[in-house]
């Protein structure tokens, strides 16, 4: 059924959204920070490749969440179409990228594949007729901003644990001001 299934896929793309976004967002800002804590000031630079990696994690969230319709649908050997697909598409930007961007070249082609997958499993999900609320989305969104308005506020002399500490709070609180969380969860965390 479409639209029961749509409602399904839409609170999965909702949970997958509203867990990688700040992920991405907060670890695109602080990157370059958390690098040089983990491994020294000479990481730094993997800034750039890092946060394309991220962005990557984020579409994988996404893509996955639709992955189950192709499971409901019984249409797994369609989806390793895909995946064999983005594989050799990432074999041949590999060899394409690496030779003249390095790190840079791999986690472009991370990009670019894992938004290939999101984009072809996205369309074969529409043109099945499953159509989730994507509504619901956008307060997951805002907060995301909010967060990212805080960390770029932020001194920077302010130690990046204590930013990451104080972005995930931000953006927790901002979900649950503005009633980004379902009912259901709403219900589970208010007063008893």
């Amino acid at each position: 059924d479409p639209a029961a299934g749509s409602d399904v896929l839409g609170k999965s793309l909702w949970l997958s959204w509203t867990v990688a976004l700040p992920l991405v967002v907060g670890g695109a800002i602080v990157a370059p920070d958390v690098l040089a804590l983990l491994f020294g000031q000479d990481y730094r630079a993997g800034g750039d490749a890092l946060r394309l990696l991220l962005i990557s994690n984020g579409l994988f969230f996404l893509h996955t969440a639709l992955f189950n319709v192709f499971l409901v649908k019984n249409r797994i050997a369609l989806d390793a179409g895909i995946i064999g697909i983005a594989a050799t598409v990432n074999v041949g930007l590999n060899l394409l990228l690496i030779p003249k961007l390095g790190i840079l070249g791999t986690a472009t082609t991370m990009v670019i594949t894992e938004g290939l997958i999101l984009g072809a499993r996205a369309m074969l999900v529409a043109r099945w007729g499953w159509r989730p609320p994507l509504l619901p989305l956008v307060k997951p969104l805002i907060a995301a901003t909010v967060m990212a308005a805080v960390l770029l506020l932020l001194p920077p002399d302010v130690p990046v644990l204590a930013r990451i500490a104080a972005g995930g709070l931000v953006y927790v609180a901002a979900v649950a001001l503005l009633g980004g969380l379902p009912a259901a969860l709403r219900t589970r965390l208010g007063p008893a």
